[in-house]
């Protein structure tokens, strides 16, 4: 999870200086029980600010927060969520949610948006303007699910299979191996990790990874199409020297025209490959004749 926390300290910060006003005739109930903050809501460019610690702790989750990156996370059964400070988007089972109240600190404490982030955990929010009360109440649609005999999704669920945003649990070890946004039983958006630490961000087709970026323990990584879990298709393979390479894939080797790019991004070298070879070592191995026709074809 290092690597998704370093991705995810890179912010937006607002551009315009944000209205704040102290609110005290806001009222915050939760299933119809009144929640008492000891700082008040504020009012930030009209959206509802609350405490974090104390709001994220009543959505029944486990609360931490990071000081290098400052991002704040809270984690309930089946639920990720996080929030860093002055950015236009929260992250929910590692995927991104857009907000227009972007969590800040003021006079040292750090309010969030109260709104985005309950719908996080699972909630319904109404306000009742009459009364000037946020009511705030549960969908019930967080459950458990034997996804097969060694693995157990967590997360919401539609006619009792994933649907929402969710977590996959190996029962063994117990920890996550996916986590992200799934549909009809199946994740489509989100994150694999793998015990060897390495990791896949990005989209799925029939629950197989699909286009993404995937991090190597070794510090590579590649960007770019995926098919029966290798790649497939244009993308770059970067090296943890800095050293790319952007071009056509097929089952994990590249092939035809590639371009090399130095760690600053200048061009290193233009070549033309042949399962991950070029044309001299394709030649010298397996006697290919690595003619013109050849070429043409391949570009």
């Amino acid at each position: 999870m290092k690597k998704f926390l370093s991705l995810i300290a890179i912010t937006s910060l607002l551009a315009i200086a944000p209205v704040v006003s102290a609110d005290n005739t806001i009222s915050v109930n939760i299933d119809g029980t009144p929640v008492e903050f000891d700082v008040p809501p504020m009012i930030i460019n009209d959206r509802t600010m609350v405490p974090m610690r104390a709001t994220l702790e009543m959505l029944g989750a486990d609360v931490s927060w990071d000081d290098t990156n400052r991002v704040a996370t809270g984690i309930a059964p089946g639920i990720s969520v996080q929030i860093p400070i002055d950015s236009d988007v929260i992250y929910r089972s590692t995927i991104e949610i857009p907000t227009d109240s972007p969590a800040t600190i003021i006079d040292g404490r750090t309010l969030i948006p109260l709104r985005v982030v309950s719908e996080c955990f699972g909630m319904n929010v109404a306000y009742d303007e009459s009364t000037h009360t946020v009511n705030i109440t549960n969908k019930n649609s967080i459950g458990s699910y034997n996804w097969n005999s060694s693995h157990t999704y967590y997360g919401e669920l539609s006619n009792g299979e994933p649907d929402g945003y969710g977590e996959l649990y190996n029962d063994v070890t117990g920890q996550i191996e996916q986590i992200g946004l799934y549909k009809n039983g199946e994740i489509i958006r989100g994150t694999d990790i793998y015990s060897d630490g390495s990791m896949f961000q990005g989209t799925y087709k029939n629950g197989a990874i699909n286009n993404g970026t995937y991090y190597y323990a070794s510090g590579d990584s590649f960007e770019g199409s995926f098919d029966n879990e290798m790649k497939n298709g244009y993308g770059t393979y970067h090296w943890s020297d800095g050293v790319s390479v952007y071009g056509y894939f097929e089952n994990d080797k590249i092939n035809g025209l590639c371009t090399y790019y130095n760690p600053d991004g200048t061009v290193k070298y233009t070549t033309t490959m042949y399962n991950g070879m070029t044309a001299q070592e394709a030649y010298e191995t397996e006697k290919i004749n690595i003619d013109n026709e050849y070429i043409n074809k391949l570009t």
